[in-house]
């Protein structure tokens, strides 16, 4: 019995250690963001802008409409955000900006969104989720281009960010795993470089 158990346990381990393995040789051909960038005759720096695909579990990194570089995504474990789980642990679709960036999170960097936006506000407003005092508060925080989160009682933020301190596991699991609260988590090394090229007011468009 016991020689039956350290078999499976050995076995477990040494097909984790495979995966990982594997995760590691794809992520090592991966090109730098700096090479890519540098590639190009022009600036491509201006008029950055992120799209978020949810169906592909991809980010992309534009320049205004040129695709300067792809990542990989994990989301929020209850897919969609929907009309009754606004609070939920579920990735929002719709047009955001980055409203403000944690450089001492716990999860590495954090670029966090101005979720929700006046159309989800609007949608809370209608089920009775929030009250009409809160959603006049979102609406002033939109117009000042801050954190409408900020407003919202007992939520934790939407954003962009790594993974923290279990990176290097995370980030070579060559499958999706959905973990957050809803927001896009990334490599610490991809966030760092997108930390690199965007900042508050970037547009992050978010696609089902």
């Amino acid at each position: 019995m016991i020689k039956n158990i350290i078999y499976f346990s050995s076995s477990l381990l040494i097909f984790f250690a495979g995966v990982v393995a594997y995760g590691v040789f794809l992520n090592s051909r991966e090109k730098p963001l700096s090479e890519i960038m540098d590639s190009f005759s022009y600036d491509v720096k201006g008029n950055i802008n992120i799209i978020v695909d949810k169906s592909r579990y991809k980010l992309y990194l534009y320049s205004d409409t040129l695709l300067i570089k792809a990542y990989n995504v994990s989301l929020g474990k209850g897919g969609q955000k929907k009309r009754d789980s606004f609070y939920g642990n579920a990735t929002p679709v719709g047009s955001y900006i980055i409203c403000k960036i944690d450089t001492v999170n716990k999860y590495h960097k954090a670029m966090i969104i101005n979720y929700p936006n006046k159309y989800d506000a609007a949608e809370a407003l209608r089920n009775n989720q929030i009250s009409r005092e809160i959603y006049m508060k979102i609406d002033g925080c939109i117009s000042a281009n801050s954190c409408t989160s900020d407003v919202l009682p007992d939520a934790e933020p939407i954003s962009l960010h790594g993974i923290g301190d279990y990176d290097f596991i995370f980030r070579n699991l060559p499958f999706v795993f959905n973990w957050t609260n809803g927001s896009i988590a990334l490599s610490n090394k991809s966030i760092d470089e997108l930390y690199s090229v965007v900042g508050e007011g970037t547009p992050v468009l978010i696609k089902p």
